[in-house]
């Protein structure tokens, strides 16, 4: 069943599209945050491809009033990058929070930085368990937690605790739609979207972050009204750094 979380009070005009794919309910902290002064709408996607993904969010905007402000971290920014281009729906801006790189030149390194930032022993159980996904039968859900859990250790520069108790994490989702994403990037068709995109676009990208800022900055930058903002001591989710949460939250913030 479709699971959409609502927050202040209608009318619902902002909407946050989570990454992974397979981490619904990373943004619950941005929407509990921006829903202490507006109506903020989150779905927790379940569909098992990029068409199903754009559905959910398509029926997410039909519960909306007027412009829209959509918020995507991560995978979420590709993906209100594709619905925004293939969609009418009126925007009054695109926020993209820690967006990886469009053009598939750009990706080379991205995993290479966040196992040299880890421990032997962190590096060997990401080898593990990746290995262990891509095995027929075993508990992956609890596994690509882990992996994440992980991960966003070599992601985060200075983390807030608990970052990842509201996270949702579903290896099966993922499995469905990151190799479509992927083949889109290959393709160039992610970078025929975002040079397509009219609405106002803010990419945020925190300094840290393993994705490179530069890929960002120059894919919005010949945009008609697109601005980059970099934040110092950051890492790829701005609202669980210490160091950035503030800074991270005025430039959202109505």
């Amino acid at each position: 069943m479709e699971k959409i979380r609502s927050y202040g009070e209608p009318p619902y005009n902002v909407v946050v599209v989570h990454g992974g794919p397979g981490a619904a309910g990373e943004m619950a902290p941005v929407a509990v945050e921006l829903g202490k002064s507006r109506g903020v709408l989150e779905p927790l996607f379940a569909g098992l491809s990029i068409a199903d993904q754009l559905a959910e969010l398509d029926r997410t905007l039909a519960k909306c009033d007027g412009s829209v402000t959509l918020i995507g971290h991560s995978w979420g920014a590709w993906l209100a990058v594709i619905y925004a281009t293939q969609s009418a729906q009126k925007f009054g801006q695109l926020v993209l929070v820690g967006c990886p790189p469009p053009d598939q030149k750009d990706a080379a390194g991205i995993n290479e930085t966040r196992l040299l930032r880890l421990s032997a022993i962190d590096r060997d159980s990401v080898a593990d368990i990746t290995a262990f996904l891509a095995a027929p039968d075993g508990d992956k859900d609890n596994l690509f937690r882990r992996l994440g859990q992980i991960i966003n250790r070599a992601d985060t520069f200075d983390p807030v605790d608990d970052p990842e108790s509201a996270v949702d994490y579903s290896y099966k989702t993922f499995a469905g739609v990151w190799p479509e994403a992927v083949a889109l990037r290959r393709s160039g068709k992610l970078l025929t979207a975002f040079s397509r995109l009219k609405p106002p676009v803010l990419a945020i990208h925190g300094d840290y972050d393993p994705h490179p800022a530069g890929a960002i900055a120059a894919a919005v930058a010949p945009l008609p009204a697109g601005r980059f903002v970099r934040l110092d001591r950051c890492g790829h989710t701005p609202w669980r750094e210490k160091q950035a949460r503030t800074a991270f939250f005025n430039l959202i913030e109505p």
